[in-house]
């Protein structure tokens, strides 16, 4: 399987084989979701919070006497069904962190990777070297090679002016090969690598 090689200008000028190891292995969808799902679930932030009637403020005295008032017996007016009272079975601050087996999350990385290969979905980019911050030129690179789809671009290494100049493309995310992850390239409709980073892949793909 091969994958095609863009220049800078938007010119197709050659094509780089992916590695069978990487881009070769058999698409688990079932996987890939769960993966996808315990990842979304570990980024909730678990910070709700309400109280119950012993932390709600006030309500110490009993509001009116037993027996001989012809109104129910109550003890709190900070009880849940009072208004102003506590919240019964509310939420509470936790963690939603779910633990998955690395097999299943190198499983469910290479088959995405996998499938963006089978799909056509991976532009190899020659090296752009930028000196300083070139938004504009990066949106009109960026844009000649993926047609302006949302796209992932991955980078041998970090490259500030690089980074600095595509953080502000709609629909554009950036990541090292050491980053790379399962749900920014799901969330991509092109996956760009750059030319550099594409023998390592294989690599870090698992190491995450």
């Amino acid at each position: 399987m091969d994958a095609p090689i863009f220049s800078k200008d938007g010119q197709e000028i050659g094509r780089a084989i992916l590695k069978e190891e990487v881009f070769g292995k058999t698409v688990h969808p079932g996987v890939i979701q769960q993966v996808e799902i315990a990842i979304l679930a570990g980024l909730r932030r678990g910070t709700a919070s309400t109280k119950t009637k012993g932390e709600v403020s006030g309500g110490g005295k009993k509001p009116w006497k037993q027996k001989g008032t012809g109104q129910a017996r109550q003890g709190s007016i900070r009880a849940p069904h009072w208004r102003g009272g506590g919240i019964t079975f509310g939420p509470h601050p936790r963690s939603y962190k779910q633990l998955t087996p690395k097999k299943l999350k190198d499983g469910a990385l290479l088959g995405a990777l996998t499938d963006k290969a089978f799909s056509g979905k991976i532009i190899i980019l020659e090296e752009v070297v930028f000196k300083n911050i070139k938004t504009k030129e990066m949106a009109v690179i960026l844009k000649k090679i993926s047609g302006g789809e949302k796209a992932l671009l991955v980078l041998s290494k970090v490259d500030l002016n690089i980074i600095r100049s595509s953080r502000n493309i709609p629909g554009v995310k950036i990541n090292t090969v050491q980053s790379l992850n399962l749900h920014d390239i799901l969330n991509a409709k092109n996956l760009i690598i750059e030319k550099s980073a594409l023998p390592n892949i294989g690599e870090f793909a698992c190491r995450n």
